[in-house]
């Protein structure tokens, strides 16, 4: 369970790894500078470094927050009473629109995977 500006939020039983890592290195003493040191020092020997590929992930889960057709899921031939109050922005993706909420993320919108097939039963 945790808490976003006192509201509690049952998702899951248990910490999440990240979770865990964000509790344990400040009790290992791992601070931030020694975190980036680390980093200085893999950075000076090329040898060790080597070029990855980018392996994050941002999950947009919104409690009651906007709704897909004002966000990611624009819908601009809809009847004005289901598509959302905001107008549709292009992007650096033609065919993708999103809201204008979101303009700046609309200019780097070829390095985002956008995932619109996820379905369920419920509701």
């Amino acid at each position: 369970m945790w808490k976003v500006f006192g509201t509690k939020y049952r998702n899951c039983d248990g910490l999440s790894r990240r979770n865990f890592l964000e509790l344990g290195a400040p009790l290992l003493g791992l601070g931030l500078a020694d975190m980036l040191a680390a980093g200085a020092t893999a950075a000076d020997q090329p040898m060790l470094a080597k070029p990855t590929r980018p392996k994050s992930l941002i999950v947009f889960w919104t409690h009651g927050g906007m709704s897909q057709q004002d966000t990611y899921d624009m819908k601009p031939e809809a009847p004005a009473e289901y598509r959302g109050m905001y107008r549709p922005v292009k992007t650096t993706v033609p065919g993708i629109v999103v809201g204008e909420r979101f303009a700046l993320q609309s200019q780097v919108m070829q390095h985002i995977s956008l995932v619109r097939s996820v379905h369920h039963e419920n509701g």
